[in-house]
């Protein structure tokens, strides 16, 4: 029998990189001024790392969540990815990087699907 609570692990952890890939890389535009004299340093999206180490990656019964579950950092990443109008441009962190690798992650999935059928026939 297929196990539907652990089926997609490692889907969402492969999500799960995409979205840290993004926001190692310095997701652009570059952060301003102003912010880079606060901080020290110019990294979008990095100020303490507390965000980034915060992404989790879950599965729920047929789902896949990928995201940050704790309410502080959950709302640092919505700032960023859609940005505050005139203050902070929007940094599309989360859904860029799914978005861009739609066939990988389907191929992640299928791959990590067909495994677990085959291992229950294989039983």
């Amino acid at each position: 029998m297929l196990d539907t609570e652990t089926d997609f692990q490692k889907t969402a952890e492969f999500v799960k990189g995409l979205i840290l890939d993004a926001i190692d890389s310095g997701f652009s535009p570059p952060n301003a001024p102003s912010t880079i004299a606060k901080k020290g340093f110019d990294h979008p999206l990095i100020e303490t790392g507390d965000m980034r180490d915060s992404l989790e990656a879950r599965v729920e019964g047929r789902k896949i969540h990928v995201g940050f579950f704790d309410e502080e950092n959950a709302k640092k990443a919505v700032i960023n990815n859609y940005g505050v109008l005139g203050k902070i441009p929007a940094r599309p962190f989360m859904e860029q990087p799914i978005d861009e690798n739609l066939d990988a992650i389907a191929e992640v999935a299928t791959g990590e699907l067909l495994e677990r059928i085959l291992n229950v026939f294989r039983r």
